[in-house]
């Protein structure tokens, strides 16, 4: 199942214009984030992508992980890896959905490798500016909207609270 999932990152970098290699395409991602943000790239190895599954990706993203944890993806700064599921999840459908996730967690790279998160009050709030770049980048690049994030729910992820759904205050 690991190689299935493996070989459909394969396929959809190969069904870009010119079969470009994964490096070229963050390279231009990068390049856009650039031309369209304050990061800055430094040439910096790139990071290398392995997939997993949403119930992996929850397990390292939460001490506990809820019920029905939803996560797609993340960048883990001391690995200088990306990890992802190859599985869209809400409304995302399945055409662009691995560039789309790559393209956000690249994002996330600049962010660490211009020192961005030394200056942020929590780790969540890095996630606003990522999607509001993958929501103009999706939106250039004249993919499905669909993969647009929902700004609410962006809004809301970004915050600094501890738990985003409790009634607590």
């Amino acid at each position: 199942m690991q190689i299935l999932r493996y070989l459909l990152v394969i396929l959809a970098f190969m069904a870009t214009p010119l079969h470009a290699t994964s490096d070229e395409i963050m390279l231009d991602m990068i390049a856009w984030i650039e031309k369209n943000s304050k990061y800055k790239y430094n040439g910096e190895k790139l990071p290398w992508i392995e997939i997993r599954t949403q119930e992996e990706i929850c397990a390292v993203l939460f001490e506990e992980p809820p019920e029905n944890c939803i996560a797609l993806a993340y960048y883990d700064h001391n690995l200088n890896a990306i990890f992802l599921s190859p599985d869209p999840i809400g409304r995302m459908v399945q055409e662009k959905f691995i560039e789309v996730i790559i393209f956000h967690e690249l994002v996330h790279f600049l962010q660490y490798t211009n020192g961005e998160d030394e200056f942020v009050l929590c780790e969540n709030a890095l996630e606003l500016d990522a999607y509001k770049l993958q929501d103009k980048y999706v939106e250039e690049m004249g993919w499905p909207d669909e993969q647009r994030p929902n700004m609410l729910f962006a809004y809301l992820v970004s915050s600094c609270r501890q738990d985003h759904f409790s009634n607590e205050r």
